[in-house]
């Protein structure tokens, strides 16, 4: 949820509703803000007021670390607000009066890190009768190695009676041994009923990648998995972070939006961020089609070489029709809630997107490319390796092709059918 601010208002133009939270006194007293300190999409999300569209899960989380008493293990491809979400979790376990402390994750960190960056974190007044010895609750824990019976024995040398840990970016983490100790840490913590858990946050597609092939901790454990935003969601980003800047976005732009970022927070933060700097640039009171056309070139422009360079090579710089409509589809293909297309295979070697298919030259062509993977193997059932790539392909085919029947779409299509009838004129 975004505070309302003040918007100027053109009569003239159609504009996306201001979001209902708040009365028109509290939005008449605010001032409109700077685009960058609303849309952030370089930075997560602070607090639970400012998440939109992730109540369902931060009350899971919630729900498992608190009246469950398990940890949690909340994963997603990278770009989904996993942070954000445990930002908000954080806010909400402090203010019930759980003592917090977090960590994250680099490349080179091993089991003993963590839990040393972990206690540090911790305020050292928690400690009966602590003085200066070390950084925060250092030395609650032994100066050697640390076991994870050192961490289960955590809380009873602490004055406090609900402690939970959050590790970050575990993910990054390339110490296998770390991984295992942390799953054994886990299940010594559940085995003695101790009053601590661990939120655990990372990139992953599964609970198993996280925390490896450990069966025996997973009654321990609620795995949060963040899916796609839906429509509705990606267009109140929009809307209300125009509304806080003080510039209305008209609801066919706020559809083009919607749209192009496919249910994605960070291009949805993205994408209002560029659009409101575009406004700002010409010295607009509202948004328009125009700035939202700027706004898409300058994210064409700012694209991996990775994604330009896979374009370019499949199509031969845009020239090869057939494979440039044929990733067009692909890019606005219907999609579930986490992201997969649903491409059977055909009798002749082509997969069938729909009512469109991709011949058997074009499909060989892009299997060859690794442009998408199988999940699981055999379903029929595909994801992007990247979905930056689709989102680059959906913003060129926006610019060749103009606005198109788009700009008559209404801001949220409330069905993955009705959305996909929205993509035809890309296709």
């Amino acid at each position: 949820m975004i505070w309302p601010f003040r918007r100027r208002v053109n009569a003239a133009a159609p504009v996306a509703p201001a979001p209902a939270y708040a009365g028109p006194e509290q939005a008449a007293r605010a001032a409109p803000r700077r685009p960058g300190s609303v849309f952030t999409p370089t930075q997560p999300r602070q607090g639970a007021r400012s998440l939109t569209g992730r109540s369902a899960e931060l009350t899971r989380i919630l729900q498992a670390l608190g009246d469950e008493q398990a940890h949690v293990v909340l994963y997603s491809e990278r770009g989904r607000g996993k942070t954000s979400l445990a930002n908000a979790a954080v806010e909400r376990l402090r203010q019930g009066g759980t003592v917090v402390a977090r960590y994250s994750c680099e490349a080179d960190s091993t089991f003993d890190s963590i839990m040393l960056g972990l206690v540090r974190n911790l305020p050292p007044f928690l400690m009966p009768g602590w003085a200066e010895a070390g950084e925060g609750c250092e030395a609650a824990l032994p100066a050697g190695a640390i076991r994870p019976d050192d961490v289960a024995a955590l809380p009873a040398r602490l004055d406090c009676r609900d402690l939970v840990f959050v590790v970050d970016e575990f993910d990054r983490v390339t110490n296998q041994s770390a991984t295992a100790r942390m799953a054994d840490t886990i299940k010594q913590i559940s085995d003695r009923s101790v009053p601590l858990r661990f939120l655990i946050v990372g990139v992953s597609e599964n609970l198993e990648q996280m925390l490896g092939q450990h069966l025996s901790i997973q009654r321990n454990i609620a795995a949060v998995q963040l899916p796609l935003l839906q429509d509705a969601e990606v267009a109140e980003i929009i809307s209300a972070g125009s509304t806080a800047v003080g510039v209305p976005v008209p609801v066919d732009v706020v559809a083009r939006a919607v749209l192009l970022a496919r249910g994605n927070p960070h291009l949805s933060q993205l994408l209002g961020l560029r659009l409101m700097q575009a406004t700002e640039l010409r010295n607009g009171a509202v948004a328009s089609a125009e700035d939202f056309n700027m706004a898409v070139d300058t994210l064409i422009r700012e694209a991996s070489p990775a994604d330009s360079g896979l374009w370019t090579g499949l199509t031969a710089n845009g020239t090869d029709v057939e494979m440039a409509l044929a990733l067009r589809r692909l890019a606005t293909a219907e999609q579930d809630r986490w992201g997969r297309i649903f491409a059977p295979a055909e009798p002749g070697g082509g997969v069938r997107l729909g009512e469109h298919g991709i011949d058997a030259g074009l499909w060989h062509r892009i299997e060859v490319a690794g442009i998408l993977r199988p999940v699981p193997a055999g379903s029929g059932l595909w994801v992007f390796r990247q979905r930056s790539l689709m989102h680059y392909i959906l913003m060129l085919a926006t610019r060749m092709l103009g606005n198109a029947d788009v700009a008559t779409r209404p801001a949220v299509a409330p069905e993955p059918s009705d959305r996909a009838q929205a993509y035809m004129a890309l296709r």
